[in-house]
C-alpha cells in the first residue's frame, strides 16, 4: 500500500504545507463523499494523509490546486494506479436500536457487515461493563457518518458511476468551499444530533505528525479519523469510520485481556448465522452427514458441517475463525497467515473427509466450501496438496450474508457456478481471477450463466483473466433486491426488515416499499410494514391457534399488505407528515372456524371486534367471518380492509394529524374493480384438486441458469467446438448427436434408480405443478385486477404456464423412460437433486430435439454456430415469428375463459366424476374393434379407477395387479376381459429399452417433442414399476384418458405401426 515516506508523497507534502490545515483536510475529506470519486479513494485518502501531517500555511485550496495535486502529482505516480473499480456500494446502513445510520464503505472489504457485527457484540445481553461506554462511543461516531450522508443527499445502496485510474472531475471552487462543510460539526450540531463531545474524544487524531511515517491503510487516522481544529470536529476520513469501530473494541477487549473471548464470541455468531441463514436454502435437500473424527491438534481454528443429498454429492461446509491476535499491530488490512502446519492440518483435514465420502455407495462428486469468518481480516491459505477431483471454493462470510439473503435458491446457483468453474479448469483452463469466487459468480451471471467466454476454447495453455468488475453489479443488485434496514414500530422499537417482494412475478411490485420483520418471521408470527413518506403502516397476524394453516395465512396476510400499500400511499399524499408516524393493526384469526366449516347460510359470527392492544390496534374476527368470502363479489375484502383503514385514521387523528379520508374513500379507490379478490373462498369442490393441494411445497421449475453448461459440456464431450454450417443435412446431424448424447447420459442415470421410487418422485413434482395451474387459474381475475398496473399480467401467467408444461413434459418422459430402463428392485433412491439432474438434462434434449424437427420441416432456418467454448444456438427465427405470437393469442384466450369462469366457482357443486356422456356408435365400433371396449366400458372402468384415489385419499396408489383387477371387479368396472383389455390400453408397455421399437412403434411415440404419442404417458397413465406392480396417479388418470380417447377418434391406431422405425440418429 501507499506509505507517506514515498517519494511521490514527501513532494506532495511539500506542495500542500503551503495550505491552510483546517481548509484542506475539510476540502479533502469531503471528495470523498462525492460518488463519482468513489474508485478514486485511495488517491483521496493519501491527500487526506497529507493535508494531516504537513498543512500548515495560509493558501486556501481550490480547483485549481486540488487538480495539480490529485491529477498531476498523484495522478502519474504509481498510487493512481493502484485504483480498482468500486466493488460496492458507496453508503450502506447499520441497524441499531436508535434506528438505521449510514456508513461509507470507502475501500474497506464489507465495511457495513464488520461494523454491524460489532453492534450486534455490543447489544449481547450479559456484554462486560467496559463495553457499555464503548457502545455509546461507538454510536456516536456512527451518527456523525449518518449526519455526513444525509448533509450529501445520500441514501442507503446508493452507487455511481466512478471511473478508476482517470483524472478526477473537481467540483468549482464555490462548490468545494459547501461541499466541504459537510464534514464539519461544531457543539450545537453535536447536540442536535444527541451525540457528547466526550464520546467522540477516542476517535480524535491530537498527534497529527505521526502520520509522517506511516501506511495509510493502518494508519493512526483510521483508528482516529476527527480531527479538533479551532473548536470544530472535522472528520477527515468520512469512509474509515466502520474501520475506527472496529478498533475501538477491539483495543478495549485487548486492554481488558478479552481479545480471545471476543474472537469466541464473534466465531459464535458466525457459525449460528451459517447454520441458520447461510445454508438454510439447503434444508430441505440436504441432510448432515454425523461423521466424527478428531481434527489435528495444529489446525486454523474451524467448525466444520458436512452435508449430503444422497444423489452422490457431498458439501463440506468449513466456517474459518479469526482468533485476532495481532490484529492491533498488522492492521485489518493484512492478511492472517498461519503458520504452515496449521494449513497443512486443514488440508489433511479435508483429506479425511473427502476419503470418507468417497467410502459411501453412489458418490459422485464433493466439494469444500470456506467461508471466512473473523472481522475482516482476509486469510491466507496455500495448500501444498488437495483431494484430486474434490472442489476447493471461497467465500468471506459477508459475501454469503449478502448473497443468501436474496430468495430463490442463490447458493445453490453459486455451488453450480463453482462447479462449472471446477470443470473448465480440469480441462486445462487457466481463470486468472484475483477478486475472489463471488468475482466469478458476478461474471457468470453477467454472462448469461456461460462459464466462460464464448471465443475460448475450453484446453490446455488457454488463459483467461477476469477483472475485478463483477463484484459490484452483483452486490448492488442483492442489496437493492433486499434493502434490509430497521423500521420504527409503534412502540419506539426497530425491526430488521426486508423487502417482501423481491421475488415477485411483476417487474414494478419487486421494488415495492412493502417488508416483512425477520425477527417476526423466524418467531413464527406474520408482521410486516408498508413505508410511505410520513407514515410506516405495520400489519401483522395472530394465527397461534392455528385455526387456519399457516401457509394459507401467509398467502392471506402477504396478498392484504401488498394491496393495503395504494391505501397507505392515498393518506401519505393527503397531508404533510413532519415526522414520520408509525401506525399497527393486528388481524386476529384465533377465532376462526375451518374454511370446510364456514356456514355461508348464516348471518351469525360474521364480524369483528377491535381493541386498543399494547401500541396497536387488533381486529379479531369472529368464527364464521370466512363466511363473508363465500360468493363472487368483493364484500369481504372490503369489510375487512375498511376497518383496517379506520383503525389506521384512528390511530393518526389520536396523534392530531387529520387527513381529510375517511375509510370508505380509501377503499372505495382501492376496489374500483369489482374483481379485486384477496381471499377465494369457493362454494365448488373438486376432490381431485383437494388431493393435490394438500401437498405441502410449491413446484419447482426449469433451472434455465444450468442450459448454457448443459449445452457446453455435451458440445465440448462430442468435439463440436467452434463448428458453423447453414447446411440442413449437417445441422440435422449434428442436433441429432447431440440428442443421442444426452438420451445416453439420461439413460445411464436412469438405469441405476429405482423403477418406483423414480416414478414416485415424479407423480409427486406433477402434482404440485397441477395444483399451481389450478390456483393461477382460479385466481386469473384476481390477478389481472390487482396486478395489471405493474406489469403485463397475461405474458407474466403465460411465461409460467410456459416453465409449467416443459416441466410436465420432462417429468413425464422420465417416467416413460423409467418404466424401460429402471431396475425393479434394485437401484438407488431417486432423490429430489437426482431427479432435478435428470429434468435439466431432458429438457436441453427435447428443446435440441424440437429444433432439428425444426429445421426438417423447413420451419427454422438451417443454421447452427458452435462457439469455441461449445456454447450453441439454433436458428428460430420462425418459431419467434410464427409459433410465439400464436401461443400468445391462444394462452391470452385461456386466460380470459378462466377469468369469465371465475363466477362459476362459487356455484355448490362437487366434483369427484366425470359427468356423464353420450356415446357415438361408429367411434365405438372402431374403439371395440381395435381394444376390445366400448367407450362406455372405458369410461366406467376409469371411473372406479379414479373412484379409488378418493376413497383412499391418496393422490398416489401403488397397486398389484390381482389386487388391482378384483378392486375394479368388486366396483363394478365389468368383467375380468374387459378389465385384462383396459389394463392393456392404458398401461405403458414394458419394453427391452426406451428406444426398443419392437409392438410396431417407432422413434414418434417416444420422442417427447412429438405430438400424439403412442407410448406417452398421458396416452397410458397406468405405470408398470414390476411386473406385477403398477402406479397410478389421480391427476394423469383424470387427464389420460381424455388424451388416449382423442387419439383414438383422431384414427390415430395407438397399437399398430404408422410409419417406419426410427431412431435417435
Amino acid at each position: 500500500m501507499v506509505k507517506v515516506t514515498d517519494d511521490v508523497c514527501r513532494k506532495v507534502g511539500a506542495r500542500v504545507s503551503a495550505y491552510k490545515k483546517f481548509e484542506m483536510v475539510a476540502t479533502a475529506a469531503s471528495l470523498l463523499t462525492l460518488p463519482k470519486l468513489q474508485a478514486n479513494a485511495i488517491r483521496l485518502e493519501t491527500l487526506v494523509h497529507l493535508a494531516v501531517a504537513n498543512a500548515s500555511g495560509q493558501q486556501t485550496p481550490n480547483r485549481t490546486s486540488l487538480i495539480q495535486l490529485l491529477n498531476e502529482d498523484l495522478g502519474n505516480s504509481q498510487i493512481a494506479t493502484m485504483e480498482d473499480p468500486a466493488e460496492d456500494v458507496l453508503v450502506s446502513n447499520i441497524s441499531t436500536n436508535q434506528g438505521d445510520m449510514l456508513l461509507f464503505n470507502g475501500i474497506w472489504e464489507a465495511n457495513d457487515y464488520y461494523t454491524q457485527l460489532i453492534f450486534e457484540v455490543l447489544d449481547l445481553p450479559g456484554r462486560p461493563p467496559y463495553l457499555n461506554e464503548a457502545k455509546g462511543q461507538c454510536l456516536s461516531l456512527l451518527k456523525l457518518s449518518d449526519a455526513i450522508a444525509k448533509r450529501r443527499g445520500l441514501n442507503r445502496n446508493d452507487v455511481f458511476p466512478s471511473a478508476d485510474k482517470a483524472p478526477l472531475k473537481i467540483p468549482n471552487t464555490g462548490t468545494l468551499e459547501a461541499l466541504s462543510k459537510s464534514v464539519v460539526f461544531d457543539e450545537g450540531d453535536l447536540e442536535s444530533l444527541g451525540i457528547s463531545s466526550e464520546n467522540l474524544e477516542p476517535f480524535v487524531l491530537e498527534d497529527t505528525a505521526a502520520l509522517r511515517d506511516c501506511d495509510i491503510a493502518c494508519s493512526l487516522l483510521t483508528q482516529k479519523p476527527i480531527l479538533k481544529l479551532g473548536g470544530l470536529f472535522v472528520v477527515a476520513l468520512p469512509n474509515a469510520i466502520g474501520i475506527s469501530i472496529r478498533y475501538l473494541i477491539v483495543q478495549r477487549c485487548e486492554a481488558e485481556e478479552q481479545l480471545s473471548a471476543l474472537g469466541a464470541v464473534i466465531a459464535r455468531i458466525q457459525l449460528l448465522d451459517v447454520l441458520n441463514r447461510g445454508l438454510f436454502e439447503l434444508k430441505k435437500d440436504f441432510k448432515p452427514v454425523g461423521f466424527t473424527s478428531n481434527q489435528p491438534d495444529s489446525i486454523v481454528s474451524n467448525d466444520e458441517i458436512l452435508l449430503t443429498d444422497h444423489s452422490g454429492y457431498f458439501l463440506h461446509v468449513l466456517v474459518l475463525h479469526d482468533g485476532l491476535s495481532g490484529i492491533l499491530d498488522s492492521g485489518f488490512n493484512e492478511f492472517v497467515e498461519h503458520p504452515k502446519e496449521a494449513v497443512e492440518g486443514l488440508a489433511s483435514r479435508v483429506e479425511t473427509v473427502a476419503n470418507y465420502a468417497r467410502s459411501k455407495v453412489g458418490f459422485q462428486h464433493g466439494d469444500t466450501l470456506f467461508i471466512f469468518g473473523g472481522l475482516g481480516r482476509g486469510i491466507m491459505l496455500g495448500f501444498d496438496h488437495w483431494p484430486d477431483d474434490w472442489g476447493c471454493h471461497f467465500l468471506p462470510i459477508s459475501d454469503l450474508n449478502l448473497l443468501t439473503r436474496s430468495r430463490g435458491d442463490p447458493l445453490k446457483e453459486f455451488l453450480a457456478c463453482m462447479h462449472q468453474k471446477s470443470w473448465i479448469q480440469n480441462k486445462g483452463l487457466k481463470l486468472n481471477n484475483i477478486n475472489g469466487d463471488l468475482n466469478y459468480f458476478g461474471y457468470w451471471r453477467d454472462n448469461d450463466f456461460k462459464c466462460s467466454p464464448d471465443e475460448q476454447p475450453i484446453e490446455n495453455n488457454v488463459m483467461f483473466s477476469l477483472f475485478t468488475d463483477f463484484t459490484l453489479p452483483i452486490r448492488k443488485e442483492l442489496r437493492l433486491s433486499t434493502d434490509r434496514h430497521a423500521s420504527q414500530t409503534p412502540s419506539g422499537v426497530y425491526q430488521i426488515v426486508e423487502r417482501l417482494t423481491q421475488s415477485s412475478y411483476y417487474r414494478e411490485m419487486r421494488e415495492a416499499p412493502v417488508y416483512v420483520s425477520l425477527d417476526d418471521i423466524r418467531n413464527g408470527r406474520l408482521r410486516g410494514v408498508i413505508e410511505k413518506p410520513g407514515i410506516n403502516f405495520w400489519l401483522g397476524v395472530d394465527n397461534d391457534n392455528r385455526s387456519i394453516p399457516d401457509s394459507m395465512a401467509y398467502t392471506w396476510w402477504s396478498g392484504l399488505i401488498e394491496l393495503c400499500q395504494s391505501g397507505i400511499g392515498l393518506i401519505s399524499e393527503s397531508c404533510a407528515i413532519q415526522n414520520t408516524q408509525s401506525v399497527e393493526v393486528i388481524l386476529s384469526f384465533c377465532d376462526l372456524v375451518p374454511i370446510k366449516e364456514v356456514d355461508p347460510t348464516s348471518e351469525e359470527n360474521r364480524g369483528f371486534v377491535t381493541h386498543e392492544e399494547d401500541e396497536n390496534q387488533c381486529v379479531r374476527l369472529q368464527s364464521n367471518f370466512l363466511a363473508n368470502f363465500v360468493q363472487v363479489e368483493n364484500i369481504g375484502e372490503r369489510l375487512l380492509l375498511g376497518e383496517v383503514f379506520r383503525s389506521v385514521l384512528e390511530q393518526l387523528e389520536s396523534r392530531g394529524i387529520q387527513t381529510g379520508l375517511n375509510h370508505e374513500q380509501i377503499v372505495d379507490s382501492l376496489f374500483s374493480d369489482n374483481g379485486i379478490r384477496l381471499i377465494h373462498a369457493f362454494r365448488g369442490y373438486d376432490e381431485f384438486n383437494r388431493l393435490i393441494f394438500e401437498l405441502d411445497s410449491e413446484p419447482k421449475l426449469i433451472r434455465r441458469y444450468l442450459f448454457p453448461f448443459i449445452k457446453i459440456r455435451m458440445a465440448n464431450k462430442l468435439s463440436l467446438q467452434d463448428t458453423k454450417t447453414d447446411s440442413e443435412k449437417a445441422t440435422k446431424r449434428i442436433l441429432n448427436g447431440l440428442v443421442e448424447g444426452y438420451w445416453q447420459e439420461i439413460r445411464e442415470i436412469i438405469r441405476n434408480l429405482n423403477a418406483r421410487s423414480l416414478v414416485e418422485s415424479c407423480f409427486h413434482q406433477l402434482h404440485r405443478i397441477q395444483a399451481d395451474k389450478v390456483q393461477w387459474n382460479q385466481t386469473a381475475r384476481a390477478v389481472q385486477a390487482i396486478y395489471s398496473k405493474y406489469d403485463d399480467v397475461v405474458k407474466v401467467a403465460q411465461q409460467r404456464e410456459s416453465e409449467r408444461n416443459l416441466r410436465s413434459l420432462c417429468l413425464r418422459t422420465i417416467i416413460e423412460i423409467a418404466v424401460c430402463e429402471a431396475p425393479e428392485s434394485e437401484g438407488e433412491e431417486a432423490t429430489p437433486r437426482l431427479v432435478e439432474n435428470l429434468v435439466d438434462l431432458v429438457a436441453v434434449m427435447i428443446e435440441i430435439g424440437a429444433d432439428s424437427d425444426a429445421v426438417h420441416s423447413g420451419f427454422s432456418a438451417p443454421r447452427l454456430s458452435i462457439e469455441p467454448s461449445g456454447f450453441f444456438e439454433t436458428g428460430t427465427d420462425a418459431y419467434r415469428d410464427v409459433v410465439i405470437p400464436y401461443l400468445s393469442g391462444y394462452f391470452h384466450r385461456q386466460f380470459n375463459e378462466a377469468i369469465d369462469s371465475y363466477d362459476d366457482l362459487y356455484r355448490e357443486y362437487t366434483t369427484s366424476e366425470s359427468e356423464e356422456f353420450e356415446e357415438d356408435d361408429d367411434f365405438n365400433r372402431a374403439l371395440s374393434a381395435e381394444f376390445g371396449l366400448s367407450e362406455g366400458q372405458v369410461f366406467n372402468i376409469g371411473k372406479c379407477l379414479l373412484r379409488a384415489h378418493l376413497e383412499h385419499e391418496l393422490p398416489i396408489c401403488v397397486w398389484n395387479k390381482d389386487e388391482l383387477v378384483r378392486y375394479l371387479g368388486d366396483a363394478g368396472a365389468g368383467d375380468a376381459d374387459n378389465i385384462a383389455c383396459f389394463l392393456d390400453a392404458f398401461s405403458l408397455p414394458r419394453r427391452g429399452g426406451w428406444d426398443d421399437f419392437s409392438g410396431g412403434y417407432n422413434f414418434k411415440d417416444i420422442a417427447p417433442w412429438k405430438f400424439k404419442r403412442r407410448l406417452s404417458c398421458l396416452c397410458r397413465p397406468i405405470i408398470p414399476v414390476k411386473s406385477n406392480q403398477f402406479l397410478t396417479s389421480a391427476f394423469l388418470l383424470r387427464q389420460g384418458f381424455g388424451y388416449f380417447l382423442d387419439l383414438a377418434r383422431d384414427g390415430l391406431p395407438l397399437c399398430q405401426p404408422s410409419c417406419p422405425v426410427g431412431g435417435f440418429a
